[in-house]
């Protein structure tokens, strides 16, 4: 990067180390990738695009449709792909129909929204975050920094966009003061609209809405929730219908609800209501991606004004719509994520840290998974329905007694079982007995006994406004072809942690749970705890070290680590393990269990050395500047030891500011101006470094695994 002023004072710096893996529930990045930089090649005029005789709108048409969907896959990626300003507008002057088909540059502020979005016919479920403000709506996906889930932000972001979809980076976030007239608890007013469109009437009368939310006999929306909160919220509230002037796709629903709030308002007053249900007719036939969308926690401002509230989309097709629809998206309104399952090869729990395989709806036996019965109680707990109290949390060893989820006693209804000392790993173990209109679909092949729920670094709750998936772990892993259906532990059945000391017990599933929780430290221990590999084929040992009466054996996670000698013994021993040869492009981990204790496997991908994408800006004179470097690493960012950058007036490096940012330490340092040492400091907002080339005021460092 040149500048023309020596005193340039680096504002922000922010370095981006991206892997490539493409995100759940999207499009195949790589895929994406190679189509975006194709037309691209053809835009810039390349020989061989020149030679394939495409029009240029065309190939611009093409390309806009793939980057849209890369910016939503892979941001970073699509980043990367970018047009420079000064391509586009050499393009837009050859043709100005090219206008609408290419990316613009700019700085976005708005209001934070986030919008949970469910499919359940493909069993995909994901988050959006649209940045929105007056004549602003914006899907926005951010590289690095992530956005906030929760309500009352506002943000500044700053990238690339293209019919409503953005990729790029949060500059700045501010928090509104409060949570506004939003608390989950006590009365819900709610207003339920019936929506037409020209020739499409719903299908779905006002009388029908008005007893989905409110009649007081189950399946209502207020029944199910005074039955699950015991009576501390319920909704109230009225039916309205409205015929807007136009029909509505179903991309279309933030210009569709703000049509409705509008033809609303001139004759009733929103401010009265807290929770908005939009029934929308959707024609046989009609490509609809979504069954139900749900506003995450609450929104601060409705047309313009400042008025805390939540919005549910419901689509309407021929099929009554089914009140399970409505109380899980009522759930999102709550605060909450979806209730997945959690699955490890030949296990109920993997190693610490391993993530495992996880189903966006795969748990059956909770309203936020693919159940009816109940949210559950970790779920109960971050929306406020349940006290800390009520949530007993478990440190040592002992026998402890819980009531099942849907007691309106206030006793105990959950353990917090922490997994290992000096973890922040927990199992919650919950408790229902299914009776009740709620608990129809609970599976047929479910004994008696624990539900018991794994919370990690995996799924940590991310803010007090927005809670986190919960995890359901299989408790009889190999049992049957859906093994989650009869996923309870049983009672008099036991379960050991194979990579912790911890055994639990079920000893009685009656009218309550009782539990024994016991804590073992391992007989043996094992030397060394954790290894790295090359990407060939390669073997290793691992020393066991125990007394003779000591037994243990050798568990396997992944298939491609084989044992070549003994898989169990007594006393010490040494453990003999060979690895099948890494020929993907990440860094792979696998894990051995040697008598309850844990050993990390690494193998490394063939290398392929990290690409400097672009530096942003790179060349200019200012003051003052925030300058953004974005590195991709086809092996993953894990591996990413430290990035430099150099700044100089001319391409012979004259008068250069040489910055390095070390990812192990989080340390920043700025070369001395004779290049004979540094001056260092931790990365971070508030730092200052400085040499008679340039001042760093602050330095920021992201990784972004899904590009």
């Amino acid at each position: 990067m040149n500048s023309r002023d020596s005193r340039l004072i680096l504002a922000a710096l922010a370095l981006i180390a991206a892997g490539m893996q493409a995100q759940p529930n999207r499009p195949d990045a790589a895929r994406l990738r190679e189509e975006v930089n194709e037309w691209t090649s053809r835009l810039r005029g390349a020989p061989a695009a020149r030679s394939a005789g495409i029009p240029l709108r065309e190939a611009a048409g093409r390309r806009a449709g793939a980057l849209v969907e890369l910016m939503r896959a892979a941001p970073s990626a699509a980043y990367a792909a970018r047009l420079s300003p000064e391509e586009r507008q050499a393009l837009v002057a050859q043709d100005p129909g090219l206008n609408a088909l290419l990316e613009t540059h700019g700085r976005w502020r708005g209001e934070v929204r986030a919008l949970a979005v469910d499919d359940f016919e493909q069993g995909a479920g994901w988050t959006e975050h649209f940045l929105s403000g007056k004549d602003l709506r914006l899907e926005v996906h951010a590289i690095g920094r992530p956005l906030p889930g929760e309500c009352g932000w506002t943000a500044e972001f700053e990238g690339i966009a293209l019919n409503g979809v953005a990729a790029g980076f949060v500059v700045s976030l501010e928090r509104a003061a409060g949570e506004g007239d939003c608390s989950n608890i006590g009365e819900q007013r709610t207003l339920g609209v019936a929506v037409s469109f020209p020739g499409k009437e719903l299908t779905f009368t006002e009388s029908q809405i008005s007893d989905l939310l409110f009649a007081p006999s189950a399946p209502s929306l207020d029944h199910f929730l005074r039955e699950q909160t015991r009576g501390q919220t319920w909704v109230s509230g009225a039916v309205a219908s409205v015929r807007l002037d136009r029909s509505y796709s179903c991309n279309e629903y933030s210009e569709l609800a703000d049509a409705v709030f509008r033809a609303l308002s001139e004759g009733l007053d929103l401010t009265q209501y807290r929770r908005f249900f939009l029934f929308i007719p959707v024609g046989a036939g009609e490509s609809c991606a979504w069954a139900g969308l749900g506003s995450l926690n609450c929104w601060s401002s409705l047309l313009g004004k400042p008025h805390w509230h939540s919005i549910t989309w419901i689509a309407v097709r021929s099929s009554p719509v089914g009140p399970k629809v409505v109380h899980h998206e009522a759930g999102h309104n709550f605060g909450l994520q979806h209730s997945s399952s959690r699955r490890f090869s030949g296990l109920a729990l993997g190693a610490p840290g391993q993530r495992g395989e996880l189903s966006e709806y795969g748990d059956p036996f909770t309203v936020m998974g693919s159940g009816w019965a109940s949210f559950n109680v970790r779920q109960k707990q971050h929306a406020g329905w349940l006290t800390g109290a009520q949530v007993l949390q478990v440190e040592g060893t002992g026998t402890y007694t819980i009531e099942p989820v849907g007691s309106p006693s206030p006793g105990p209804k959950a353990l917090r079982i922490r997994r290992q000392a000096g973890q922040d790993a927990w199992l919650w173990v919950e408790y229902h007995r299914p009776q009740g209109p709620y608990y129809e679909t609970w599976p047929k092949t479910a004994v008696p006994g624990a539900l018991v729920y794994y919370e990690d670094g995996v799924n940590s709750d991310p803010t007090p406004f927005i809670g986190a998936w919960t995890h359901l772990l299989d408790m009889t892993p190999g049992s049957s072809s859906d093994d989650f259906q009869d996923g309870t532990l049983a009672a008099g059945k036991l379960w050991r942690d194979r990579y912790a000391g911890l055994d639990l017990q079920v000893d009685a599933a009656g009218e309550s749970l009782t539990v024994s929780v016991r804590r073992e430290t391992p007989c043996a221990t094992v030397e060394p705890g954790m290894r790295r590999h090359g990407p060939g084929a390669e073997s290793g040992e691992i020393r066991v070290s125990a007394p003779l009466a000591c037994g243990w054996d050798v568990f396997v996670s992944e298939p491609w680590i084989k044992l070549s000698g003994q898989a169990s013994g007594n006393g010490s021993g040494t453990v003999v393990y060979r690895l099948e040869a890494n020929g993907g492009a990440e860094l792979r981990r696998g894990y051995l269990a040697i008598g309850r204790n844990t050993v990390v496997l690494e193998q490394l991908p063939v290398n392929q050395p990290p690409v400097a994408v672009s530096v942003d800006p790179s060349a200019g004179s200012a003051p003052d500047l925030a300058l953004r470097v974005q590195i991709q690493d086809p092996n993953g960012p894990e591996d990413v030891a430290w990035v430099a950058v150099r700044i100089a007036q001319d391409q012979g490096g004259g008068a250069a500011c040489h910055l390095e940012y070390d990812v192990a330490q989080s340390e920043v340092r700025l070369a001395t101006e004779d290049g004979s040492g540094w001056i260092r400091a931790k990365a971070g907002y508030g730092l200052s470094l400085e040499n008679r080339y340039c001042r760093v005021q602050s330095c920021s460092f992201y990784t972004s695994g899904p590009g």
